[in-house]
């Protein structure tokens, strides 16, 4: 039987002359196509091309297909779980912005010109670092549990790979995750890390041994400042000194007053001396009446005057009741009389009462001479006493000097002093300028492996792959196929194309 394939759906002779006619015009019509057609270079590929290879190898992208889910199913069965616990911090200008030296004398505070960029930074690699973790270690342990120096320090590494300590951009806050078999560990490590810190974090800004410093120091500065302030008050005590301002004003006041009469004194001695030439050579000349001013006062013709002039009044009296007759009248003239006698005899020649009034001139310009003297010796001991005052001042100076520089130096060093023991009593209520926003989490969901997202890409590499191998496949077989393939590789027109019939299709046909 002959099983030469034969065309699908009929049983024409290709030697008739009608079927000869229409192949010529077939194979006439495939030629004008081979020559307008674009030909196609071994790498094009379309879309028909894909479906033909899926079409054929089908089996094989399944394949691919089902080893990748199946891998990617049996790796979330497979791989161990693991859970995710995260906290949070905020950052805010506090005191660990200011520091405290207390090798500077004064022991002043002094801010620290750091960023917000720069403090983030700081507490990231410190709360990293390895000091941190292994007080984490030596808290919440290993696991599995160390038994070697070894396997600690591999444990100790492992961890720190677990740990992502991150701030977002542009703010004060810092986060704090771990992933760890269980999600109690998770929760452990983290809340170790953050206790950990916080502890650190007030250790590392504050200044060691500084209130002992400034106590001794503050202690030593009292002793000095009680000891200068007694040196100074026994230098007052000495000099007789309230204050050395006080002296010097009133000796300033003295000196202003005996110039002042010393100036008096000489225009007074100028004028006496004037006055006892003027007298020597006027005063023989000079009335009775006008002598007698510049005779001496006596105290006995002062008395007789008075007595005298008591008389002449009784007189007037008696003369205004009785007569000129009357004895009384006579008796009271004639004591009149004597009195005017006496007084007469009592008077001083003009020798005598020119002498007199020289010599009580020349009396005055000399108590004015003693006075100027004496007002010289007290204007030489006041520049004496002025002198010794400004000695005095250099060393009250130096003393109330040495008093003023102790005693700032003691106020600051008690300020710096309080300054630090309100640090420790901040750092013993543990205080600082960090604030837990959001404690350690605990959180049963695991974060590793993802379920959907791992079936997401075996789906799409199952998918992809599948796709690329049917390609391939088709890429690499040889045979020919189809009119194209004969067309493209060997460069032969097809005249008819017979499709392949299996025997079970060619029985159904009839053609068997």
């Amino acid at each position: 039987m002959d099983r030469t394939k034969k065309p699908a759906g009929g049983t024409a002779d290709m030697h008739s002359p009608a079927s000869g006619s229409f192949e010529r015009r077939r194979s006439l019509g495939r030629r004008v196509e081979d020559v307008t057609r674009p030909q196609s270079g071994p790498s094009a590929w379309s879309l028909r091309d894909v479906y033909r290879a899926l079409f054929q190898y089908w089996k094989r992208s399944l394949g691919f297909f089902s080893i990748v889910m199946v891998m990617a199913v049996t790796a979330l069965i497979v791989c161990p779980r693991e859970y995710s616990s995260d906290a949070w911090l905020f950052v805010r200008l506090g005191r660990e912005s200011v520091a405290l030296d207390p090798t500077a004398t004064t022991g002043q505070v002094v801010g620290l010109n750091v960023t917000r960029e720069t403090e983030i930074n700081s507490i990231i690699e410190v709360m990293g670092s390895r000091v941190v973790l292994e007080k984490v270690v030596d808290s919440v342990g290993l696991d599995p549990p160390a038994e070697s120096e070894l396997e600690r320090e591999k444990g100790i590494t492992a961890l720190m790979k677990d740990i992502t300590i991150w701030s977002p951009k542009n703010t004060n806050v810092i986060g704090v995750a771990c992933t760890a078999r269980s999600p109690e560990r998770s929760r452990k490590v983290v809340s170790a890390i953050v206790e950990i810190y916080m502890d650190e974090h007030l250790r590392l800004n504050s200044t060691l041994g500084s209130y002992e410093f400034f106590d001794e120091q503050s202690k030593l500065l009292k002793t000095q400042l009680d000891e200068e302030s007694a040196a100074l008050r026994d230098a007052k005590s000495e000099f007789n000194l309230a204050s050395i301002e006080g002296r010097r004003d009133a000796l300033q006041k003295q000196v202003s007053g005996v110039d002042t009469q010393i100036l008096d004194t000489e225009s007074g001695l100028a004028a006496s001396a004037a006055k006892i030439e003027s007298m020597r050579g006027s005063l023989d000349t000079l009335p009775e009446s006008l002598l007698k001013r510049f005779a001496q006062p006596n105290s006995s013709a002062t008395s007789l005057r008075e007595l005298h002039y008591e008389l002449q009044t009784r007189e007037q009296e008696l003369l205004a009741r009785y007569t000129e007759s009357h004895p009384t009248v006579i008796a009271i003239r004639q004591q009149v009389r004597e009195m005017e006698r006496i007084m007469l005899a009592e008077q001083p020649d003009r020798s005598q009462a020119t002498t007199a009034a020289v010599l009580a001139e020349q009396s005055t310009y000399e108590s004015l001479q003693a006075r100027a003297k004496a007002l010289d010796d007290q204007k030489k001991r006041l520049a004496k006493e002025l002198a010794v005052l400004n000695q005095q001042e250099v060393q009250v100076k130096e003393l109330e000097r040495n008093v003023k520089v102790t005693e700032a130096n003691y106020l600051a060093y008690m300020a710096s002093l309080e300054q630090t023991r309100v640090d420790q009593a901040l750092k013993s209520q543990a205080i600082s300028n960090i604030n837990v926003i959001q404690p350690a989490s605990l959180i049963h969901k695991p974060t590793s492996p993802k379920t959907a997202l791992t079936l997401v890409i075996a789906f799409i590499v199952g998918v992809c792959g599948g796709i690329g191998l049917a390609l391939l496949s088709q890429q690499l077989d040889q045979s020919l196929k189809t009119p194209e393939d004969i067309e493209k590789r060997m460069g032969l027109s097809t005249l008819v194309s017979i499709p392949y019939l299996e025997p079970q299709q060619l029985a159904l046909k009839g053609m068997v």
